[in-house]
């Protein structure tokens, strides 16, 4: 087993050292480019009895034993669902819903995977309603049958892997878990400067008098809305004050971003500035593609050189034997660059911005041309399985960055 797995590593290093040299080939043969929904309301179905925990397992000191008695997935499995919504001023926003389905009762939330990212710490936990054979004492949640809760003195923060706009969620707390504040930060963790705050006051529990009752059965019967909405993508992660464990649940989290800042990539513009497809085709270009099929999710983390800040964009589809494009501009003319390529997120501080990808391939000292683009072009081969993730990043020699280094957006490619 143990040798099987060595060479398991070793055969996708390999297969990923030949994309790269096949896309690195390719760019050396071609040296022009080397240079509606909205939140879902909560239901309101009547009947049932109450208990004081949120748990029905709660016991008489409302410290709950645990089990795993509902069918569902372990953390990590989640997945987050896109959504396109309106924002305040008029504009667009892309969202994404987490609702919590399909996690097992009492397992960890863990990490649920979107653009960005979202991680909750080890005490959120998921709930799956007593009516549907879990161990939730709630009823008329938002969305199906799970919810997420914690069962410790203090919630863990939430963590967004890129920042966000706006941050919605829908609460049912017991009155010893009111008021609550939801506060955003522009740092990981809770930290940083707070963004925007807000403040739920409302109880949602029959036992503390709240006008609902089960569906049939549950406590926690009252839904409603809490909102963080900051001015622009500043929001890296919400903690939660003035709540008590095992007495507050949460459904359907709604996190909201900025649309992606650029456009798609015209391999061969001289300015490597052109964002429309019909000034890309007048200059002869090879228009990749616009935001709504870029081949790769766009996790931020770019850093200001001395011509503007590196972009780094994709396309293709990841199926076996189809082109795949990577291409970076408005990187420093006439300097090197490093292609880091990882096989997961690393995103700890590093040369004064943050290194995202876990570095598993490096490519060093790659060109970049006269108007500050390099691009690669290759075949995607066949063996990769599904959901198989890969995290690019570009670092740029440049005397503009703190440590003479400058890194250019990470993206995050996923095989269908």
């Amino acid at each position: 087993m143990f040798s099987a797995l060595v060479m398991g590593r070793w055969a996708l290093a390999s297969s990923m050292t030949g994309v790269v040299a096949a896309m690195l080939v390719l760019g050396q043969a071609l040296p022009a480019l080397v240079d509606d929904e909205t939140l879902p309301g909560p239901r309101r179905t009547p009947t049932g009895p109450g208990k004081s925990g949120l748990t029905t397992l709660a016991n008489a000191e409302n410290v709950p034993t645990r089990r795993h008695s509902a069918a569902g997935s372990a953390a990590g499995a989640l997945r987050a669902r896109p959504l396109a919504l309106g924002a305040a001023d008029g504009g667009s926003l892309v969202c994404q819903l987490i609702d919590f389905e399909g996690l097992a009762d009492g397992a960890p939330v863990g990490t649920v995977r979107g653009d960005p990212d979202v991680s909750f710490g080890p005490a959120w936990l998921a709930l799956i309603d007593a009516d549907a054979g879990g161990t939730g004492n709630f009823a008329n949640e938002p969305s199906a049958d799970t919810t997420a809760a914690f069962l410790s003195p203090l919630p863990d923060p939430i963590d967004f892997s890129a920042p966000v706009t706006e941050v919605h969620v829908w609460y049912s707390a017991a009155a010893s878990s009111t008021p609550i504040t939801l506060t955003a930060w522009d740092g990981p963790g809770g930290t940083g400067n707070v963004v925007d705050t807000a403040l739920g006051t409302t109880v949602g529990t029959s036992f503390d008098g709240a006008p609902c009752s089960g569906d049939p059965l549950g406590a926690f019967c009252l839904w409603s809305p809490l909102a963080v909405i900051a001015a622009g993508d500043q929001i890296r992660s919400v903690t939660l004050g003035g709540v008590s464990g095992n007495a507050i649940g949460f459904d359907d989290l709604l996190v909201c971003r900025q649309p992606p800042v650029f456009g798609g990539c015209c391999l061969d513009n001289a300015d490597g500035l052109t964002t429309t497809e019909p000034d890309c085709t007048l200059l002869g270009g090879t228009w990749l593609g616009d935001d709504t099929i870029f081949l790769g999710t766009n996790l931020g983390f770019a850093m200001t050189g001395s011509a503007g800040t590196p972009r780094l964009c994709s396309t293709g589809t990841l199926q076996p034997d189809t082109s795949v494009a990577l291409r970076l501009d408005r990187a420093l003319p006439f300097t090197t660059t490093a292609l880091i390529i990882g096989l997961s997120s690393l995103e700890i501080p590093f040369k004064g911005g943050v290194l995202v990808p876990a570095p598993f391939i490096i490519v060093a000292g790659l060109p970049v041309d006269g108007s500050g683009a390099l691009a690669i072009m290759a075949n995607w081969p066949a063996g990769f399985p599904p959901g198989f993730e890969l995290y690019f990043q570009h670092w740029t020699t440049d005397a503009a960055g703190p440590k003479n280094l400058v890194a250019s957006n990470a993206q995050r490619w996923t095989t269908p």
